[in-house]
């Protein structure tokens, strides 16, 4: 697990570890100018040309350490700083003074950049909040146009660290080394993708000062792939879990198919779809592993109800349409699940849009139910506009949570993780995924999510773990699938195949491989 931090708590990181601590802020420059250094001739080499872009802040101090330190090792550096210095920090000019004194060249006007190999970008550091704008934002255009690779110091020039927002324009690095503690800005897009690959490393941070200062937002690595649970030696098709999937309306089955065999994929030892009657040839041919039970008009309810008695884990919602008849369904679904509250229940697609409907008892949902809206699911759900949702999607989420204490699962280029935690003082813990690629963005990937989370909840994971890890896991999955056969070519079929290759990988041991 990796905690993330906003600009607020990575600055109380560095106020404390240099005033209450007593690390001389110097220092810490000193450690992360080296960071980045080892980072740079790791990347491209040492016989680079190198042309760090200051500016007059601490950022702009950390890059010229790196140009000094560069010149110290034998390569050729250089300093531009785009901008006059009257408003500079004590640090650098402390930096400035140093640099110069070792005759390192101090660029402010009639720059080339095409003379140089690589940029280093240390321009604005974390604490940017105001769109850039004037000769900030020429230089940064500049900078982009010259198609010289690009090292951000600590965060893309441009980006908020908070929003991952574009403040006006921003630095799109090759290669960012943020200090301390990833930052949630180079997490959501688009700072993601302006940060291209990123280094976190500590110049000094002590332990005990960013514990102190978590967010209580986090986001997995392969590392977390370590506590899903070991299959036993000795189980059998009853053991591994039984999971009820309630899908597929006629002309449907499709969803119903995505969300079974994911389940299967997982390891489920038994699968049953609930589905309408006219889906079972199709069902019964694709998937034939799964045990099938269909129903009519007259009989859905009993139907429903003898699939749930009989599963450990029930997954309810893809492709169920928006009849009178599938908004029963899936009120039988939530009232069952209010009865019988140790079977976790995953709502997903119509079922989402259904209860968006209701005027369902919010007293009657619990934790063992999990929501995975995408975005216009969530806007229904939420009575809030995708626009709105994107501009502030962590207190969408929170207060969704608030009120409606479910584990929800927010679907989007990086999707949330959140169930809201009632107790006195204990912390709301925000996932954030990071694993995952667009071509996921196809029509059938949701319903796989669906039966992923399914599967990790029928081996025994509580519904917030199990939905994090389902979330990840997914991701995985659409990135090894997407390297065989290309982002825009991915299908859901391809997904389903890339869950077998993800499995392997864990098995062998060499996901685990840093």
């Amino acid at each position: 697990m990796e905690y993330l931090v906003n600009r607020e708590k990575m600055k109380e990181i560095d106020r404390r570890t240099i005033q209450e601590v007593g690390i001389p802020s110097l220092v810490l420059m000193e450690r992360a100018a080296f960071s980045v250094v080892l980072a740079l001739e790791k990347r491209y080499g040492r016989q680079q040309r190198v042309l760090c872009v200051c500016g007059t802040g601490n950022n702009g101090a950390d890059g010229v350490a790196v140009a000094r330190i560069l010149h110290e090792r034998g390569q050729r550096s250089a300093i531009y700083i785009p901008v006059e210095s009257e408003h500079s920090t004590e640090e650098w000019k402390r930096q400035i003074e140093i640099a110069q004194y070792l005759g390192i060249p101090v660029l402010r006007e009639n720059l080339n950049w095409r003379e140089y190999t690589v940029l280093v970008d240390a321009l604005f550091g974390i604490g940017l909040s105001r769109e850039v704008r004037g000769n900030y934002q020429k230089v940064i255009k500049e900078m982009n146009d010259s198609k010289v690779p690009i090292l951000a110091v600590d965060i893309p020039s441009g980006i908020c660290s908070t929003t991952g927002k574009v403040l006006g324009d921003a630095v799109k690095a090759d290669l960012t080394v943020t200090f301390g503690v990833k930052k949630v800005g180079l997490v959501y897009f688009p700072g993601a993708f302006y940060a291209g690959e990123v280094l976190v490393e500590n110049p000094g941070f002590p332990k005990e000062v960013i514990d102190r200062c978590k967010t209580g937002i986090y986001t997995y690595t392969r590392e977390d792939l370590k506590e899903l649970p070991k299959r036993a030696k000795d189980g059998n098709k009853g053991t591994f879990g039984k999971v009820a999937v309630i899908a597929g309306t006629k002309d449907m089955a499709g969803a119903a198919y995505f969300s079974a065999m994911a389940a299967y994929r997982m390891g489920a030892g038994l699968v049953r779809i609930c589905t309408c009657e006219e889906n079972r040839i199709i069902l019964q041919t694709k998937i034939p592993e799964a045990v099938l039970s269909t129903y009519t008009e007259d009989t859905v309810k009993e139907k429903v109800k003898e699939a749930m008695e009989w599963a450990d884990v029930i997954a309810a919602g893809p492709g169920l349409g928006q009849s009178e008849m599938a908004k029963e369904m899936v009120k039988c679904v939530l009232d069952y699940a209010w009865e019988y509250v140790k079977k976790p229940i995953v709502l997903d697609a119509d079922g989402l849009n259904l209860f968006a409907k209701m005027e369902y008892p919010c007293e009657k949902l619990a934790e063992n139910v999990i929501f995975t809206p995408h975005l216009g699911e969530f806007s229904r759900l939420s009575n809030c506009s995708i626009a709105e949702i994107k501009e502030n999607l962590e207190q969408k989420v929170r207060d969704y949570t608030e009120k409606y204490p479910v584990c929800l699962v927010c679907k989007d280029a990086r999707t949330v993780v959140m169930s809201y935690n009632k107790g006195d003082e204990k912390e709301c813990g925000m996932y954030l995924n990071s694993s995952g690629c667009n071509g996921m963005g196809t029509g059938g990937s949701g319903d796989v999510l669906t039966g992923v989370i399914a599967g990790m909840l029928a081996m025994g994971l509580t519904g917030q773990k199990a939905a994090e890890m389902g979330v990840y896991f997914h991701g995985l999955v659409g990135e090894m699938a997407a390297a065989k056969v290309g982002e825009h070519a991915l299908c859901a079929s391809d997904i389903l195949d890339g869950i077998v290759q993800v499995w392997k990988e864990i098995e062998s041991g060499r996901f685990l491989i840093p």
